[in-house]
């Protein structure tokens, strides 16, 4: 650490305690988003149909990530990853599911993605 570690120190991001539901976390977009939030100190569930790939991102994510394996076109799968993501994280602050959820009861959830 040098001085000017000290006195200028990084100040933690406003979302780093934050719990975020990724959907198409195993590659593209959706693996670099929960690489990127992991890093940054957020967990994340990460849910995708391909199991190796997710498994692969949620290595890469290190211990803040859980790794969901669905199909988020199924009411019934979306209605485990939701349930498994609130065991986990007691809350969910952030959602990519919104919009693509067929569940009204889900829609409420608050979704911060337009902040980023």
């Amino acid at each position: 650490m040098t001085v000017a570690d000290i006195s200028n120190p990084t100040p933690p991001s406003p979302l780093s305690s934050k719990n975020v539901v990724i959907t198409g976390a195993s590659g593209g977009i959706g693996a670099a988003l929960a690489e990127r939030l992991a890093k940054d100190g957020m967990r994340v569930v990460i849910v995708a149909r391909r199991e190796a790939e997710l498994r692969e991102v949620a290595s890469r994510c290190g211990g803040n990530a859980l790794p969901i394996v669905a199909d988020v076109t199924n009411r019934e799968a979306v209605a485990d990853v939701v349930d498994q993501a609130v065991e986990h994280l007691h809350i969910i602050n952030v959602s990519s599911m919104l919009g693509r959820i067929p569940m009204a009861p889900f829609r409420s959830v608050y979704s911060a993605s337009k902040h980023f």
